[in-house]
């Protein structure tokens, strides 16, 4: 559909154009959802050696929570640093401290350094500008403006630099 529509309103090299540049948002889009699967993954082993090495009940429940959690941004991980240090509390509350800091610190290194580093790595774009665009979109639209945030710089930043790369054609021809 979007091919026979972009033909009958656009000429053949404008199509192509526009196929090319809808297929590198795509494929950022792609990369960006691998990336999150890999946070994900990442945190979930983390936590699910943190509660081993402690020798905490249901480590393998707690890391799918807390991978699983990574997916829903400030919410996800706040619901899921709860729920790991109530239920530790259980056991002892020195353990339920330990837990607690250990999200604490936990979802401080993920959120202000691995996430901003594998993302703005993968999909090419300064960690400042990831953290502040999740800030700006939480601002704007809360948590549905935090997890829609990277995604939507992307595809902002991959159609600026198709229009920048556009009239530097133009300008050179």
């Amino acid at each position: 559909p979007l091919p026979i529509f972009t033909h009958a309103v656009f000429s053949q090299q404008k199509t192509i154009h526009i196929l090319s540049l809808f297929n590198d948002i795509l494929e950022a889009l792609r990369t960006y959802i691998h990336s999150q699967l890999a946070i994900c993954f990442i945190t979930g082993i983390v936590v699910f050696l943190y509660f081993t090495i402690r020798d905490l009940p249901y480590a393998s429940v707690f890391a799918a929570v807390s991978g699983i959690s990574e997916f829903v941004p400030v919410v996800g991980p706040t619901l899921a640093s709860a729920f790991g240090t109530i239920l530790t509390t259980t056991q002892a509350p020195i353990y339920g401290a330990q837990t607690l800091l250990f999200y604490i610190v936990l979802t401080q290194v993920n959120h202000n350094i691995v996430y901003p580093y594998l993302i703005g790595k993968s999909l090419n774009l300064h960690p400042v500008a990831i953290i502040l665009s999740i800030i700006f979109g939480g601002e704007l639209h809360g948590a549905i403006g935090m997890f829609l945030a990277v995604p939507c710089m992307v595809i902002i930043k991959l159609v600026v630099e198709d229009i920048c790369k556009d009239r530097h054609n133009i300008i050179t021809k």
